[in-house]
């Protein structure tokens, strides 16, 4: 009797710590969801740790699956990412209201994509005052002016990058690939292979080949060589930074991302790299160059402004590095984009060649810099393809005082804001048949109309990318340069339409197959 008093109260025993374990678990999962649910503001139902995670699968991508959501729900939204509960918003108002109006109240990026050191003193996950120091030290450093002393750097990229377009246009063109003689008819029958180019490849050297010397001041083999270790360590590295956001499935993710070797390993490489040529860089004086690293040796070296402390080594890294991870695959994806729309629509094509002939002959004493900006059918084009396809299709604020951003919605100290760009960008209530490729969107009454917080390809206010004047200064050099000699044309492997993956930024999940042909001037 004794003994199955004994196996009743160890089965009991086991039986309720099963279900404390279990309801401990699912509390776990589920806490952080309560907040939502307190502020009554509508949203998918989230599950336990994943949150709407397995919904961007369903969707296709985190991009479509805001938007969809977007549509279901309305243009402010509660959801969870992982363990992660957001607010979502695409009311350009009360966007304004969060990037511009109170921004003190939403001055930080969300917690749950601070990197690890030295990245957390990068100007995009820098917080507070060292991040408003930053901001403020590096800001010189990102003028016209100093632009303008890039251009050469850039255009020494874009030459190389013009080389291997001409190698490979009109290749296969015309080209024999199978004759066969049908002796029934007594005719040749001739197969044509019409070869393409992966213009995402091509151009993700051109920018991580323009990134090193205007930002590194080191002139690589990167476009020509294949086997180039900077190009392989660049991609390893954003194949890992993709992973990041689903780590807030896991308790204690901020630390997990400390002391994974394999997020630290990524970075290891360019840390090592930055710091090399940092170093050496300091040993001897190089006056007179216009590279990024130069800018940030003189705010280095030179007396602050009285309250304001130097930026230290560890910053001065973060800052190079940051430069590289913000432009690398951004500028590359805007510029493979830009090139992929163009193919598809002939005639927009035709009608920016003949622009960039009229300004060059019209403006042809201008620098290349001022000559550029005289092209306006130039900015529709490429704010075209930002709109339908932007890199930067997601970024967040982290409140940091409870704050009203409209009536009847207060937002809580501690919550996440995601503004969904490719979300805001799709709304059918600002852009008319927004699937469509329609540069003229961009210019007159159409743009007059629009909220201007209805496009944010860089982000807004204070805290928007510093670096947005350098890459549509880079993207519209390789545009000009290119479009006068070449231009795109859909392959027989195009993928029409292009599927996107959204991962660190928004890019064509198979590439994008085009083919080069040379053209002649138009004058």
């Amino acid at each position: 009797m004794a003994d199955i008093e004994l196996n009743l109260r160890d089965l009991c025993f086991t039986f309720g710590s099963l279900v404390t374990f279990v309801w401990l678990l699912y509390w776990c999962g589920t806490y952080r969801f309560s907040v939502l649910k307190n502020l009554g503001i509508p949203g998918p139902e989230p599950w336990p740790f994943l949150g709407s995670i397995l919904e961007v699968h369903k969707f296709g991508g985190l991009h479509a699956m805001l938007l969809e959501n977007m549509k279901r729900y309305g243009k402010i939204f509660a959801l969870c990412l992982g363990r992660s509960p957001t607010i979502v918003i695409t009311e350009p108002e009360v966007l304004k209201t969060i990037l511009v109006k109170e921004f003190t109240s939403f001055r930080n990026r969300s917690d749950e994509v601070k990197p690890p050191p030295p990245l957390n003193c990068g100007l995009l996950a820098a917080r507070d005052d060292q991040w408003k120091r930053i901001r403020s030290i590096l800001s010189p450093s990102y003028t016209t002016g100093k632009m303008k002393q890039m251009i050469p750097l850039m255009d020494d990229a874009v030459n190389v990058l013009m080389k291997k377009l001409d190698e490979v246009a009109d290749s296969g063109y015309g080209q024999l690939l199978i004759a066969g003689i049908l002796l029934s008819f007594n005719y040749c029958c001739c197969l044509v292979l019409e070869k393409s180019v992966e213009v995402v490849e091509l151009f993700s050297k051109l920018t991580l080949d323009v990134i090193l010397l205007t930002a590194f001041g080191i002139k690589t083999d990167i476009q020509t060589d294949p086997q180039n270790s900077v190009t392989k360590e660049a991609r390893k590295l954003f194949r890992r930074l993709w992973l990041t956001p689903y780590l807030s499935i896991f308790p204690c993710s901020s630390l997990l991302r400390r002391i994974i070797a394999f997020f630290r390993q990524g970075l290891a490489f360019f840390v090592g790299a930055a710091t090399e040529i940092f170093e050496e860089r300091k040993k001897y004086a190089t006056e007179g160059r216009n590279d990024l690293i130069q800018l940030l040796l003189t705010a280095h070296d030179e007396p602050a402004a009285q309250g304001v402390s130097k930026l230290s080594d560890e910053e001065v890294i973060a800052q190079l590095i940051t430069f590289l991870l913000a432009g690398y695959q951004t500028s590359s994806s805007t510029l493979a984009f830009t090139a992929y729309h163009l193919a598809m629509d002939s005639d927009v094509q035709e009608r920016l060649r003949c622009e960039v002939e009229i300004a060059i002959q019209t403006y042809h004493d201008l620098p290349l810099y001022d000559l550029v900006h005289e092209i306006e059918y130039l900015d529709c084009i490429m704010n075209e393809s930002m709109r339908l396809c932007p890199p930067l299709h997601i970024f967040n604020r982290k409140c940091e005082e409870t704050c009203a951003i409209s009536p009847g919605l207060t937002i809580p100290a501690g919550m996440d804001v995601t503004i969904p760009v490719y979300a805001l960008h799709h709304d059918p209530e600002a852009w008319p048949d927004p699937k469509v490729y329609d540069p003229e969107r961009f210019r007159g009454p159409a743009k007059e109309a629009r909220h201007p917080f209805q496009f944010l390809p860089f982000g807004a206010g204070p805290r928007n990318c510093i670096g947005m004047k350098y890459a549509m200064m880079e993207i519209k050099v390789a545009l000009v340069r290119i479009l006068r000699k070449f231009k795109f044309v859909r392959a027989p492997d195009t993928q029409v339409p292009l599927i996107l993956h959204s991962g660190v930024t928004l890019g064509p999940r198979d590439g994008i197959h085009l083919r080069v042909k040379r053209v002649k001037s138009l004058i």
